[in-house]
């Protein structure tokens, strides 16, 4: 098994027969209270949300769901590893991927950095802390920080974390803050989940 693979393999999703689960779901800039149905990767709904929640589930769920790394995941690239010295790991190249990513991992086999770029926005997600469930790593604490292409300005940084909670052997996610710094100043934004119960299959 390649190092890249290894890393993903190391990382805690759903399990494959995870039907999904509902609940309560409150942000930090309201006092309503919504309701969250996930029920794959892509597919949910979220009553009383705003955009940026929305944005945070689609997220949240996107890197949990169960995926097979070779027909879904990062396997369809080929790739290339390089050894720069770094003490943070070693970097791997995906080959053809539309997002330019690369990864650096370390000796233990766990992402440290992931690399992309969306058009004129290159962005560096690094992973600072993690929680071992047994089942795998979830990410507890990291920070993205994202430039300008065209001029290489440094424009934002975003640094989350992550609280999980497990419900029957599911680790669910809990409570997500976002601190966010631009130009502009300091801001964060919290979104919390309760009430969790499992969807059936």
């Amino acid at each position: 098994m390649g190092l890249l693979k290894r890393a993903h393999a190391g990382a805690c999703r759903f399990p494959p027969e995870f039907a999904g689960f509902t609940a309560a779901v409150h942000t930090s800039a309201s006092p309503d209270v919504g309701r969250l149905e996930a029920r794959g990767k892509r597919d949910f709904d979220l009553s009383g949300g705003d955009e940026w929640a929305r944005e945070q589930v689609a997220s949240i769920l996107g890197h949990r769901w169960a995926s097979d790394f070779h027909t879904e995941g990062d396997g369809r690239y080929g790739h290339r590893e390089e050894h720069d010295g770094d003490p943070a790991g070693t970097m791997v190249f995906l080959e053809d991927d539309p997002m330019a990513s690369a990864y650096r991992i370390t000796g233990e086999d766990e992402i440290a950095e992931v690399h992309r770029t969306a058009g004129d926005t290159k962005f560096t997600i690094v992973i600072s802390g993690g929680l071992d469930t047994g089942q795998g790593r979830l990410p507890q604490h990291f920070s993205v920080y994202y430039w300008s292409v065209s001029s290489g300005q440094l424009t934002r940084v975003e640094q989350f974390r992550d609280r999980y909670v497990q419900v029957g052997t599911v680790w669910l996610p809990q409570r997500r803050v976002v601190t966010t710094v631009t130009d502009a100043g300091v801001s964060t934004r919290v979104l919390s989940f309760a009430d969790h119960q499992l969807r059936e299959a």
